[in-house]
């Protein structure tokens, strides 16, 4: 009984400084993210909507770089200053959006 809640106690501490872990090295890439691409957000809520794209999508890009390590794709996927675009703001951007009839 002592060996099964030790063991429980050891796995939760482990998770805990994996996920602590993590959080930093995501904090580390989110600030790298907008100084290399010199990010601006008109507002913490903003920052942290534009924050959950770029994590997404670069879930997505982890995702696809593995499948072409495998030559399952042919070619890789990288970081852009798109990346944590929403697709209304990739829109906008490349002209795509509805444009209204001129009269």
């Amino acid at each position: 009984m002592k060996f099964t809640l030790v063991f429980a106690l050891a796995i939760i501490v482990v998770f805990n400084v994996a996920s602590s872990q993590a959080n930093q090295n995501t904090d580390s890439l989110w600030q790298k993210y907008k100084n290399d691409f010199n990010k601006k957000y008109s507002s913490p809520a903003d920052e942290s909507l534009h924050r959950g794209i770029l994590e997404k999508n670069l879930a997505k890009i982890a995702e696809h770089n593995a499948k072409f390590a495998k030559g399952e794709v042919s070619f890789p996927l990288g970081i852009t200053s798109f990346s944590d675009m929403t697709p209304e703001e990739l829109s906008k951007h490349y002209g795509l959006g509805h444009n209204e009839p001129q009269h």
